[in-house]
């Protein structure tokens, strides 16, 4: 089997409620998405996709994609798809790092090599060993009675486990999450996740603040590494590493200082399936809880973190984050299933989706 051909096309998704607000005034209203189809000799065609959330939440932005698919798409053609070493090898050759341009092929070769054994992607990924792990869903930064109302509408859509948006002044997020823990149930979790905005000594006086409540878990507290250790040494929560876990070294350093109890692995942060496996595998060989996510996405990322979830261990398994739960609209037809609470992988062959072509429109870029 070989490539014969790689067609970019581009999709905006608007993001519902009029934005997703995270720490230092940001605001998602709109993403911008880069869908990828890899043709193959055999009639097999792969999806996969690379949707970053705008231009200042990690070293990613849309452009870059579809600019560097000009450096790495000529060199895939005539590749198997199925030998996705060599096809990230391939990539890495003649693109040094930007994993996040990297990640739509990795997940569509994946889907190819699905497709083409005729087996559900977490087949090829260990197996289903996690069925229905729980999701997650974001709560937006927002006065501490607007988030206490958006966590009531989610509990009644059945999740069971959140995520804060907090990360700008300490005595508004106390305020935060003092309401938003109070109307949990039992069972429920809230992840404090500040996206790198607070200061060392403004989160340790949230962590203070909070240390009641025996329910939260903290996450990225602060811009730097070295300051996310010091918050680690003083606080009592459970803290989750996420920004500042980019490559399998900066998860080995971490490991060595104790610095975490849970990191957040994202497939467009490290290039795509083929790499988010190894650090997966890594961290339940390591006795690390992980979360399974993507920076966002449509129905092609949500199959792909939930074939991740499905083929990994339950105990050392948090969460997958739901990356279609804030979108007005999509790009693929048959992504995962989310019920009570619950993400359920397609067992449909590859990834399980289908391309919405009505929606995709026309390529940005055809390379053959």
């Amino acid at each position: 089997m070989k490539i014969t051909g790689i067609i970019a096309c581009q999709a905006s998704i608007k993001v519902a409620r009029g934005g997703y607000a995270v720490s230092r005034g940001r605001v998602v209203r709109e993403v911008e998405n880069t869908v990828l189809l890899v043709e193959t000799d055999a009639g097999i065609t792969g999806i996969g996709e690379s949707c970053p959330m705008g231009a200042d939440y990690l070293p990613a932005f849309p452009g870059g994609v579809r600019a560097g698919l000009e450096l790495i798409a000529p060199v895939l053609i005539g590749l198997d798809p199925r030998e996705i070493a060599r096809v990230n090898a391939a990539m890495d050759k003649v693109l040094l790092g930007h994993p996040y341009i990297k990640t739509g092929i990795d997940m569509a070769c994946w889907d190819i090599a699905g497709k083409s054994a005729d087996v559900p992607l977490y087949k090829l990924l260990g197996g289903m060993l996690n069925e229905g792990p729980r999701a997650r869903i974001g709560l937006s930064a927002a006065p501490a009675e607007e988030m206490a109302r958006m966590l009531a509408e989610r509990q009644a859509q059945g999740y069971n486990h959140f995520s804060a948006k907090v990360g700008d002044d300490p005595d508004e997020d106390i305020e935060r999450l003092g309401q938003i823990t109070a109307a949990l149930k039992p069972g429920q979790t809230i992840v404090a996740d500040a996206n790198r905005g607070w200061t060392v000594h403004g989160a340790l006086r949230v962590c203070q603040g909070i240390a009641h409540v025996h329910n939260v878990y903290i996450e990225q507290p602060c811009d730097t590494y070295e300051e996310c250790l010091l918050v680690r040494r003083a606080a009592p929560q459970p803290m989750i590493l996420d920004e500042c876990i980019d490559t399998i070294g900066s998860f080995i350093r971490a490991w060595n200082d104790k610095a975490m109890d849970c990191v957040n692995i994202k497939t467009a942060r490290h290039g795509g399936i083929s790499r988010t496996r190894q650090l997966r595998d890594l961290c339940t060989s390591l006795g690390v809880a992980v979360y399974i996510q993507d920076v966002w996405g449509s129905s092609i990322s949500a199959s792909a973190i939930a074939h991740l979830a499905a083929s990994t261990p339950p105990g050392q398994f948090l969460g997958i984050w739901d990356p279609i739960g804030w979108n007005e609209s999509d790009v693929a037809t048959g992504g995962p299933e989310m019920r009570d609470g619950r993400y359920y992988a397609s067992h449909r062959p590859g990834l399980g989706v289908e391309p919405m072509m009505d929606v995709l429109g026309d390529p940005v870029a055809v390379y053959a």
